[in-house]
């Protein structure tokens, strides 16, 4: 097993483990996407088998046009396969491989994830956050 070596608290990590959070809470939502400081964004996807949880993460867009990945669905394809259906076009891809089913060779890049302790890491060269950073608050 791999040891994280990032906290994910702002500094530029170069392909190191960083923690995202709490199992607990990232496990409430089924995808989301998880805002890179300076570049490309990912999606995070969550699915219950039984009593445990499986993570995986992938780039936030779809290869093909861009397509939010983030809002795709996912399909259970039976002996703990997933995969997961772009919203624009309905390309596939899987999500342990990121090969495209529906269109190779095309293929979203995935990155590993583990649990430990109760929080959900993923190695990942940039830090990643819940929030959007590129976002500025309203003034009113």
């Amino acid at each position: 097993m791999a040891t994280p070596g990032g906290s994910g608290q702002g500094q530029p990590l170069s392909n190191e483990w960083q923690d995202l959070g709490l199992v607990d809470e990232l496990k409430k939502m089924k995808c989301r996407r998880m805002w890179a400081e300076k570049g490309s964004d990912v999606a995070l996807f969550c699915i219950t088998e039984g009593d445990k949880e499986r993570f995986f993460v992938t780039n936030a867009k779809c290869p093909h046009e861009n397509g939010p990945l983030d809002q795709g669905d996912i399909e259970d394809m039976g002996n703990g396969k997933y995969k997961l259906i772009c919203p624009i076009h309905f390309y596939t891809f899987d999500l342990d491989t990121g090969i495209s089913e529906t269109h190779a060779p095309m293929q979203v890049a995935v990155f590993p994830t583990e649990t430990r302790d109760g929080h959900l890491f993923v190695k990942y060269p940039e830090v990643l956050s819940k929030k959007n950073p590129k976002k500025r608050p309203s003034r009113f």
